[in-house]
């Protein structure tokens, strides 16, 4: 929300990491000075995906185990 413009559930839903209404993206878009910023939040997201795959113990993965247990 760098615009300051209350993004609508809709375009969230389909985009949830979106920081900026249609309309303010189109502009951005237009205006092509957001690239690197938009190129820096696009690595950090995978990096932090790479992170939570590659660890196996996670709290969801030891739930997961726990209910498991429960029925054997």
């Amino acid at each position: 929300m760098d615009t300051g413009e209350e993004i609508p559930y809709e375009r969230l839903e389909i985009v949830p990491y979106t920081k900026r209404t249609i309309e303010a993206q189109e502009k951005v878009d237009q205006e092509g000075n957001d690239q690197d910023a938009d190129q820096q939040f696009a690595e950090s997201m995978e990096n932090v995906a790479d992170k939570d795959t590659l660890r196996e113990d996670t709290l969801t993965t030891q739930k997961l185990d726990k209910e498991q247990d429960a029925y054997k």
